[in-house]
């Protein structure tokens, strides 16, 4: 699951990070994105929102603003969570409460958690590969 949301390294010298330091930084990503909580699909849905929006990869082909989720997952949740990927990049607080219980019904709390925090790193990494072309 991680390889495509791992996918892109960090060059050592545009961030000038210290190898054990980015060692530290990819594990502990890797940890929020391999808990289990939250299906690989909606992770890398997200991930792919989040670089669209800063522009890193091409809208959908088929005009979609968003990409396409598997369809044996939740359609309501799946719309949820790339809002809020949405909102993440540019108007956290506009996350409100609903999408949130939302999220829970479908995720439940450690899911969430989970979630956001993946979100908080893909956008990230993203104004970072547009600033430095890192990552």
């Amino acid at each position: 699951m991680s390889a495509p949301l791992l996918s892109n390294r960090i060059p050592l010298g545009k961030v000038q990070l210290s190898e054990n330091l980015l060692e530290k930084y990819q594990a502990f990503l890797l940890s929020t994105i391999d808990s289990n909580h939250v299906p690989p699909e909606i992770l890398l849905s997200c991930k792919t929102r989040i670089r669209q929006i800063h522009g890193l990869e091409e809208e959908s082909i088929d005009g979609l603003d968003v990409p396409v989720i598997s369809s044996s997952l939740d359609e309501s949740a799946q719309k949820t969570a790339l809002v809020i990927a949405e909102k993440i990049t540019f108007d956290v607080h506009g996350i409100d409460d609903g999408e949130m219980d939302e999220l829970k019904r479908f995720l439940g709390e450690p899911g969430c958690v989970q979630l956001i925090t993946a979100l908080a790193f893909f956008d990230v990494e993203s104004r970072l590969e547009r600033v430095l072309g890192a990552f």
